[in-house]
């Protein structure tokens, strides 16, 4: 191995001392310069004030409305059988049938 001269790991206490004073100031005019231009209501300006989110109306999933439903039970009805009056023999048919029924009364 070639051995080479290197400078010994040193860095002056002196140097560490003066570096962390100068950090330690450079802070404290920092927080005093942040105070005065808040023009003292740092304190106030730190509160934090929380309000309760206002009440959403929603439902997890959509709910028909009425007409939703009145035309819903309309197309069953429309599609299905079933009687009107058992006593006079009158029945509902589905549409289409009704209107091949009636086309075919026609020809």
């Amino acid at each position: 191995m070639i051995d080479i001269d290197q400078e010994p790991d040193y860095v002056p206490k002196r140097l560490v001392r003066r570096s962390s004073a100068i950090v330690i100031v450079g802070i404290i005019v920092s927080v005093i310069a942040t105070i005065v231009v808040a023009g003292g209501q740092l304190v106030g300006a730190l509160r934090i004030v929380s309000k309760p989110p206002a009440r959403i109306e929603m439902t997890p999933f959509a709910l028909p409305t009425e007409g939703e439903l009145l035309r819903t039970r309309a197309e069953l009805h429309l599609h299905s059988y079933g009687w009107v009056d058992r006593a006079t023999g009158t029945i509902h048919v589905p549409l289409d049938v009704a209107i091949e029924h009636y086309l075919g009364a026609q020809r």
